[in-house]
């Protein structure tokens, strides 16, 4: 697969750090457009329900808070019957913290 990124989102966090929230789409061709993000825009939350301390791999959603309109975005292009279209990357300071696929939830 080769993502190219379509949308992106800059802030800083509140330690005053660069942060950057890049959609990226499976094929696509063109340049990125910038989104605007509402207060506090990218949360990252982990799924701690299991009891087993030394789980390999400990589960994550982020959840992307944004303004827009038609125009720039919509959400249902981002629901597609293929949930490998669309990834997302978060970075801080240029280094990746998160990464993730968009499902249609």
């Amino acid at each position: 697969m080769a993502y190219t990124e379509k949308y992106f989102l800059t802030f800083c966090d509140a330690e005053n750090r660069s942060c950057r929230v890049s959609i990226l789409q499976d094929g696509f061709t063109g340049e990125a457009i910038e989104l605007i993000g509402q207060e506090d825009p990218f949360k990252i939350s982990y799924d701690n329900s299991d009891d087993f301390k030394f789980k390999a791999i400990i589960e994550s959603e982020a959840t992307i808070s944004l303004i827009f309109d038609d125009a720039t975005l919509s959400f249902s292009e981002l629901w597609t019957s293929n949930e490998r279209t669309f990834k997302v990357e978060y970075f801080i300071d240029s280094a990746l913290e998160w990464t993730g696929i968009v499902t249609g939830k």
